[in-house]
């Protein structure tokens, strides 16, 4: 009787780690994902004010405005959503890794990564773009 109490347990206690490092891998998911929304906001916020005070700019609207300050503000904004993209991707790996020693069968789902991947390499662009 004794031997049964101990093998449910055991089965019981594996089953629900099972269930937390999964729950572990999803909330590692999520929080890219929040990277990632948070990289869009502010690569997609940048470009937008780069090219509206660049056209008030051309306008004459802002005549107490440095000449570089349009490029200055995009290029800041963009370079914290590379940056964003970026941390965010490391954090996602990094957890996943270190999940991964402890317990296995943890796998590492690829869209998040590529997305933020992607997010990264778009934000690198507008870069370029705004400095030319």
């Amino acid at each position: 009787m004794e031997d049964l109490k101990l093998s449910y347990s055991d089965t019981l206690a594996k089953k629900r780690t099972a269930m937390a490092v999964q729950r572990t891998a999803m909330a590692l998911e999520r929080s890219i994902m929040a990277w990632l929304r948070t990289s869009l906001s502010m690569v997609g916020f940048g470009f937008t004010i780069f090219k509206f005070l660049a056209s008030m700019q051309a306008q004459g609207l802002t005549a107490d405005m440095r000449d570089t300050a349009p490029r200055d503000i995009g290029l800041f904004l963009v370079t914290l959503g590379v940056a964003a993209s970026f941390f965010g991707s490391w954090e996602y790996w990094k957890g996943l890794k270190d999940l991964g020693k402890e317990h296995e069968g943890v796998k590492m789902k690829w869209f998040p990564i590529v997305a933020t991947g992607s997010m990264g390499v778009l934000g690198l662009l507008l870069i370029v773009r705004i400095i030319l």
